[in-house]
């Protein structure tokens, strides 16, 4: 009995998709996802490190970095002088003159990116904790 509903079920779900072009549209989408996925999921640590360096270019282009003269680069200065940066990584630090915005992301490339909002409202320790964060997703190649 619960096969046959089984099957009485899949042959609607069939006959509605087939037959319904708005869900035939959403089955692409979801397809078409899956394959995204499926594509990052396969990209080879040289092609992520190309894209992490476009994306990085991108919102260095797009965004103003503060400059290393500015109090917030003096304040990065201070809090990091005696950390010590594990497995040879690579790591390339800048701060988006944003305002108001906390935030802050990582790149494969080892690339990271810190908001100027973030320093404003939070404590040293609290900015060392998210660096502490990005950088260990540069570490696990994130």
């Amino acid at each position: 009995m619960v096969k046959r509903n089984f099957f009485v079920w899949l042959i609607c779900l069939v006959i509605t998709i087939s037959g319904c072009p708005a869900m035939a549209l959403y089955m692409e989408g979801l397809l078409e996802a899956g394959l995204g996925l499926f594509k990052t999921a396969t990209l080879s640590d040289e092609e992520m490190h190309a894209l992490s360096a476009a994306s990085i270019e991108k919102n260095d282009r797009e965004n103003q970095i503060v400059d290393k003269n500015s109090v917030y680069t003096a304040r990065l200065a201070k809090m990091t002088k005696n950390l010590k940066i594990d497995k040879g990584l690579r790591i390339n630090i800048r701060i988006c003159h944003t305002p108001g915005a906390v935030n802050a992301f990582a790149l494969p490339d080892g690339s990271i990116r810190l908001y100027s909002g973030t320093f404003d409202m939070m404590t040293d320790n609290e900015v060392l904790y998210i660096l502490g964060h990005e950088t260990g997703h540069i570490a696990l190649g994130h």
